[in-house]
């Protein structure tokens, strides 16, 4: 087994992922956005898979901690908190009712609507906000792949024949083959999983694929002849058989994804292990963005609102442009203000993040403990809520006793006095 620490060319890699899901939001040109949602989302799920530890198998509960952590808790901070400014952005015009994308407009919550989405992002990380969060669907289909990749190797490691990794491997391989075949060709759907748990297998699959990387990767060559060969078939796909990670797959959608995907990872990632043998400012920024790419994915489609008020200026458009998802729609063949959409969807949530870093490095908020102290008082309200329902009627009881009583006193006095 090959064994490889966690370097910064996988930083590097994953830095490269980003700019490519940016860039596929942004209306970047038909092929280089087909280009780029082959293999962008499907390199983040490799990389977990390469990454993934057998020695994790018999510390579940510390795996499930870290994903919790890393991916739950973050969703439900970001997600709770779009949810508290979605009526807001409406009223300073960021979003609104006439201007969306293919799919229709977004429009203010009332009470349910809102309840509803706060239980829906809480428990089954759904409900958030469709276009400002639009790329939340990740942090649920990764924690659910990472824990059904997790209870995968678990079982497959209590037999024997499947000591090898290897076997493991393809063995998990051909699970998740087998899941998503059965679920296409039988038109169904995981019970309780928005959007049906397309994404959630391809991501199993892909973990599957990139735990096996690591076992051959001593016998993948990286020559310039390779390079070559990869970036012809990826070409290719691009041209005439594209596809990507999206929800209500077909047959040949599918089958079209994971070799390119595959070849997308392991030709970036020569690419990436080229850049890290350089020390200088770009391979360094590179390595940043790949560090924190959890920031950009999550708001990169905000960032974009300010290029589309750039660009309702320059172009003399209606202000109600700015409502549209992901950016305003492009008009010709080619729009330069993809690359800005790109550069900004990247740099402004870093920016932040590094502000806010800064600015709080000598306080501490306990976001895990405010959430966790929030849930146990909705737990203890709806207790005490329970508590009354049941001696409401008691309650009830003694106030129609009571006036029932005063009637009968008011009664009594209200009679003429028989002297």
């Amino acid at each position: 087994m090959s064994v490889v620490p966690r370097n910064t060319a996988f930083s590097i890699l994953k830095a490269i992922a980003i700019v490519l899901v940016v860039m596929g939001h942004s209306g970047a040109p038909g092929a280089l956005n087909s280009f780029a949602y082959m293999m962008h989302v499907p390199i983040f799920f490799l990389c977990a898979g390469y990454f993934f530890k057998i020695e994790s198998l018999a510390t579940g509960g510390s795996y499930f901690k870290k994903r919790i952590t890393g991916i739950y808790l973050p969703f439900l901070r970001w997600s709770i908190a779009l949810l508290l400014l979605h009526n807001i952005w409406f009223f300073v015009g960021v979003l609104n009712e006439t201007v969306g994308n293919g799919t229709g407009v977004l429009h203010p919550y009332n009470w349910q609507m809102f309840s509803q989405r706060l239980w829906s992002i809480v428990f089954n990380m759904s409900g958030y906000d469709e276009f400002i969060g639009g790329s939340f669907w990740f942090f649920r289909a990764f924690f659910i792949a990472s824990v059904g990749f997790w209870v995968l190797m678990r079982v497959l490691h209590s037999f024997t024949f499947f000591s090898n990794n290897a076997r493991r491997g393809w063995m998990a391989v051909g699970v998740s083959v087998v899941l998503i075949v059965w679920m296409l060709s039988s038109n169904l759907r995981m019970t309780g999983v928005a959007q049906g748990g397309y994404r959630e297998l391809t991501g199993l699959l892909f973990m599957s694929m990139g735990f096996l990387i690591r076992e051959y990767e001593c016998r993948l060559s990286a020559g310039w002849k390779v390079m070559i060969f990869y970036a012809l078939l990826l070409v290719l796909f691009t041209l005439y058989w594209h596809s990507a990670m999206t929800p209500g797959a077909t047959f040949s959608s599918f089958f079209a994804l994971p070799l390119p995907a595959l070849v997308g990872f392991l030709f970036w990632l020569n690419v990436a292990k080229w850049i890290n043998r350089y020390d200088n400012g770009f391979k360094h920024i590179l390595v940043y963005i790949g560090n924190n790419t959890i920031y950009v994915f999550a708001f990169h489609f905000l960032a974009f609102k300010l290029v589309s008020a750039l660009k309702i200026a320059l172009l003399g458009l209606p202000w109600e442009q700015l409502g549209a998802h992901p950016v305003i729609a492009v008009t010709s063949a080619f729009d330069p203000f993809f690359l800005l959409y790109t550069i900004v969807g990247i740099a402004v949530p870093l920016l932040v993040e590094r502000v806010w870093r800064i600015g709080t490095a000598n306080i501490h908020v306990p976001y895990d403990r405010i959430v966790m102290v929030l849930m146990t008082l909705l737990l203890k309200l709806c207790q005490r809520g329970i508590y009354w329902l049941k001696n409401i009627g008691k309650i009830g009881q003694v106030l129609v006793a009571m006036v029932k009583e005063l009637g009968r006193i008011l009664k009594e006095t209200s009679r003429p006095s028989e002297d």
